[in-house]
């Protein structure tokens, strides 16, 4: 079994990539927790639940499921969730299991960060997304309409526990939601591994560890998001602008397909200012392409500079946007909101 340790909040935690989940129960054990709480979603409760119940067996497993999708990111399911721990006579010995995509991770971490003010929780992903970028880091959140992931906090989870093998169960459309992550970890930082990923995939279970050590490298250097780590967002101040156009409907634009416009789009930005490598633009596409992502969308421009201007990364009209030097490199530049609209004509190439 390979592992990682990520440093954080002055502990760590480490990241084991395993072929089924009893290391789960190892560690349940091994930390003395009394009880255990799984959230997860009705999509992965019918396929993983079961199991990571009956290795939980002995440390008395309760069980809360949320609907799938996007919009159960929200302070009602937040509250809801609370409620169900107290309720059930959880305290600050006991574990909350994030067990599904980055939606439940979110929520589930942050139900863990605000109960009890803070009890333990892992992280056990199930997709792409969850496991090659957002169960590493410690940001937990919910949506409201003032802005995505506006209410939230860093809270590290005490393990994290990938089996990558689980990827396979993905409907197509899951997978390649998750894979607009992966390229963007490929064009910030690791240009051979965009690279590899213009030439295809044969080993998910190599992609998903390299993705970790990239995420490793980020959260290590900057924990709490006020530097480096802000290149991880690169493409998702458009994206979470579009999101939110479509009222964080999942099935109507998911986050990774959000994630790929946003890309696409400041890469060609970037070229317009003359900060990015010519053909970046055209490279992104051509990636974008080969996993069925979009790089461009039909929402008007001026609908999505009004939901940007609720981004909390907007300071006096100004905001802080991820740019590429070339594949591989990144830094932040400051953008008036307005110049997004200038310089990006409907997202056309």
């Amino acid at each position: 079994m390979e592992s990682l340790k990520v440093k954080a909040n002055g502990r760590g935690y480490t990241i084991d990539f395993v072929d089924n989940y009893t290391s789960i129960g190892e560690f349940v054990g091994a930390a003395g927790y009394k009880k255990c709480a799984i959230i997860t979603d009705e999509n992965v409760d019918k396929l993983y639940a079961d199991e990571i119940m009956s290795i939980l067996q002995a440390y008395q497993p309760f069980k809360m499921v949320f609907p799938a999708g996007e919009a159960t990111k929200n302070p009602q399911n937040l509250i809801a969730g609370v409620r169900w721990l107290a309720n059930n006579n959880f305290s600050r010995t006991d574990l909350v299991i994030a067990l599904g995509g980055g939606v439940v991770g979110d929520l589930a971490g942050f139900i863990a960060a605000t109960y009890d003010r803070g009890v333990d929780f892992i992280q056990v992903p199930t997709t792409i997304v969850a496991q090659c970028d957002s169960s590493i880091g410690g940001k937990v959140a919910v949506d409201i309409p003032e802005g995505k992931n506006r209410f939230g906090a860093f809270y590290p989870p005490k393990y994290v526990c990938i089996n990558a093998s689980v990827l396979q169960t993905l409907p197509e459309r899951n997978r390649a939601d998750g894979m607009a992550e992966v390229i963007k970890h490929g064009c910030i930082y690791d240009a051979k591994l965009f690279d590899d990923l213009s030439r295809g995939i044969d080993d998910f279970g190599a992609i998903v560890r390299r993705n970790c050590q990239i995420k490793q490298h980020f959260v290590e250097a900057d924990e709490y998001d006020r530097g480096l780590r802000m290149q991880l967002n690169f493409g998702h101040t458009l994206a979470h602008s579009i999101e939110s156009y479509y009222g964080n409907d999942g099935e109507k634009f998911t986050h990774g397909e959000a994630v790929a416009v946003g890309m696409a789009v400041m890469a060609r930005i970037g070229e317009r200012l003359g900060v990015t490598e010519g053909g970046t633009y055209e490279k992104i596409v051509d990636v974008l392409k080969k996993y069925r992502l979009p790089y461009k969308t039909d929402v008007p421009i001026a609908e999505l500079i009004g939901y940007m201007k609720g981004d909390k990364k907007v300071m006096g009209g100004v905001i802080n946007v991820i740019m590429l030097e070339k594949i591989g490199s990144a830094f932040v530049r400051q953008l008036k909101i307005d110049e997004v609209g200038e310089f990006y004509d409907n997202y056309s190439a």
